[in-house]
């Protein structure tokens, strides 16, 4: 159901709920219709809607640490690729396939996480990718491996 389905009958139910209590109310009993009575649930409501404004507080800023959390490990895990090109390019001309690599897998990360967004201009990546989550992509971890592997033979 759509968002105006979902408020419509929610709307319906509320009515008809108020239009029964309406109309059981002369039925109910002298006590039930007292003065304390009335106190009473007035007091449970307000508590209820206390304990669901809490809830919702809580659930809010829940969501936000985990959204702060993901941007701080997209922004940290940014750095480290900067760095890893920084480092690459002071070592000289041998870690250019290497630089190469990591850009095709910056873009390729870029290009397969927001599928929605214009691709990377002027970078050659992995147009086909299987259809894995981005956590389990084998042509992606194969390329980090092979830069890895690239790296340690500058060692040697």
């Amino acid at each position: 159901m759509t968002e105006a389905a979902n408020a419509a009958v929610v709307l319906l139910l509320l009515l008809g709920s108020s239009a029964l209590g309406i109309l059981v109310r002369p039925l109910l009993s002298e006590h039930h219709r007292s003065l304390e009575m009335s106190d009473f649930l007035q007091l449970v409501s307000t508590m209820l809607i206390t304990f669901v404004a809490l809830v919702l507080g809580l659930l809010t800023t829940s969501v936000k640490a985990s959204f702060d959390k993901v941007g701080n490990d997209l922004q940290g895990f940014s750095i480290a690729i900067i760095r890893l090109d920084q480092s690459l390019r002071e070592w000289g001309d041998a870690t250019e396939p290497e630089r190469a690599l990591l850009r095709r897998y910056t873009a390729s990360v870029i290009a397969t996480t927001w599928r929605d967004e214009p691709k990377p201009a002027g970078h050659d990546y992995l147009t086909s990718l299987p259809g894995a989550p981005l956590a389990e992509n084998t042509a992606l971890g194969d390329m980090l491996n092979r830069i890895d592997l690239g790296i340690r033979r500058l060692d040697a």
